[in-house]
């Protein structure tokens, strides 16, 4: 299955890729819905786990054929099954969109812990610097 190399995929960055000692990667961490691969021939399972890791923001499908090392038709294969899995989806680039804007009213051990762990989100984040605002 030819794929135009100028497709993006992108695996769901809710999912973590996990190495198992059987030689496979699981993509998720449920045992139930996690789902198992099989590294194409040509590709160790740490190969493969640091394509999908780097899959968790969108990738042409012509940069991820330079990190794999494997043929098209191998890696076409591969993004299909992920996408049939509903691990992978495929599209194109979007807007930047903007990020959230939070303000914490409060100074104390809370308000402080709450301002540092919502910094990490990526959200734009203010400090109110009255004490009762």
């Amino acid at each position: 299955m030819a794929q135009p190399t100028s497709t993006l995929y992108a695996l769901d960055p809710a999912l973590p890729v996990l190495l198992r000692p059987d030689g496979a990667v699981q993509v998720g961490w449920s045992p139930r819905r996690a789902v198992l691969i099989h590294p194409p021939r040509g590709m160790t399972p740490l190969g493969l786990a640091m394509l999908l890791r780097a899959m968790h923001s969108p990738v042409a499908l012509s940069e991820l054929q330079v990190q794999a090392g494997v043929s098209a038709e191998e890696l076409g294969a591969l993004m299909a099954q992920l996408v049939a899995a509903g691990v992978a989806r495929r599209g194109r680039r979007q807007r930047p969109v903007r990020s959230a804007s939070i303000r914490v009213h409060g100074r104390g051990p809370l308000s402080e812990l709450l301002v540092e762990g919502l910094r990490c989100s990526g959200a734009r984040v203010k400090q109110s610097s009255h004490p009762h605002a």
